[in-house]
């Protein structure tokens, strides 16, 4: 018998696991991030070779503030090697039915969505923010085909491979790792990529009046700040990624009597939040 499943969270209770995972990540993150914008800026600034204090002293003092680019040219070599590898989406026949054949009908479709996603540049922007600072992403996602017509021609649909501007702008679950040979894995469980929007603009896609800083008073126990959800007069809304797990036991029969395995079934959840509402939610496709 199929265990049940857990109760459905209400929306407070949402909200409040959101807020509690939000904050989970910028505390584990906090000094990685520092250092990841250390290298940045020390790749890509100028005076970035020296921190803010001793810059300021300096110029203060009419001495100069040299910097020697010894850092570019490595850079252009690994990105390089990289991109002339020409990264990208590989399917192998391996397993379940597959074979050679039906292994090139997807490598072809898929090949197909990276030409028209412009995929390579995508790839080589995520590969030069990898090399200077740690993290490059791209996302997959669903785009509409067409603006104009009528009917169901409105309504199709194609994956597209997007680069992502500011990966200091996606937010992924801290405990999250890629297993070895020796060491297990741990999935991913849960990502924020949050979006800081004018109120008026906020107004304009949601058509009704942003919260304020006042609102979160609601949700402070669960550690939040309001600088967070409303930076210098914006305001945040946060792309929330979440696995819900469920189990089902599945039992057979062997020489030595009935075997039971308990087998989990995950569920990408998707909801679109602000600091003190979800705004939309869908379930993710996929297995």
């Amino acid at each position: 018998m199929p265990r049940p499943t857990p109760d459905v969270l209400t929306a407070d209770a949402e909200l409040t696991r959101a807020h509690q995972r939000f904050r989970l990540i910028v505390d584990a993150e906090d000094d990685l991030r520092t250092r990841m914008l250390d290298d940045y800026k020390f790749c890509d600034e100028d005076y970035g070779h020296w921190d803010a204090a001793t810059r300021k002293e300096r110029l203060a003092d009419g001495r100069p503030c040299l910097q020697i680019d010894r850092t570019s040219g490595q850079v252009r070599q690994i990105t390089n090697r990289i991109v002339e590898a020409r990264p990208g989406i590989q399917i192998s026949p391996v397993g379940g039915g597959a074979d050679a054949e039906k292994a090139e009908v997807r490598q072809g479709v898929i090949r197909y969505l990276e030409d028209q996603s412009g995929a390579e540049a995508v790839y080589s922007q995520a590969v030069e923010h990898q090399v200077k600072f740690g993290r490059g992403y791209w996302r997959i996602v669903p785009a509409y085909l067409h603006d104009a017509g009528e009917g169901a021609e409105l309504f199709r649909q194609e994956p597209r491979i997007v680069e992502v501007d500011n990966p200091f702008g996606v937010y992924c679950d801290p405990r999250f790792r890629y297993g070895t040979e020796t060491l297990p894995g741990h999935a991913m469980r849960f990502a924020f990529v949050p979006e800081d929007l004018d109120p008026d603009e906020y107004r304009e896609r949601f058509g009704e009046e942003p919260p304020g800083s006042s609102a979160l008073e609601a949700w402070r126990a669960t550690g939040d700040a309001a600088p967070l959800w409303f930076p210098k007069g914006k305001v945040t809304i946060a792309e929330y990624f979440w696995v819900e797990m469920a189990y089902r036991d599945v039992q057979i029969q062997t020489p030595h009597g009935p075997q039971t395995r308990r087998v989990p079934q995950p569920a990408v959840k998707w909801a679109l939040m602000d600091a003190v509402r979800i705004l939309e939610r869908r379930d993710i496709p996929g297995p």
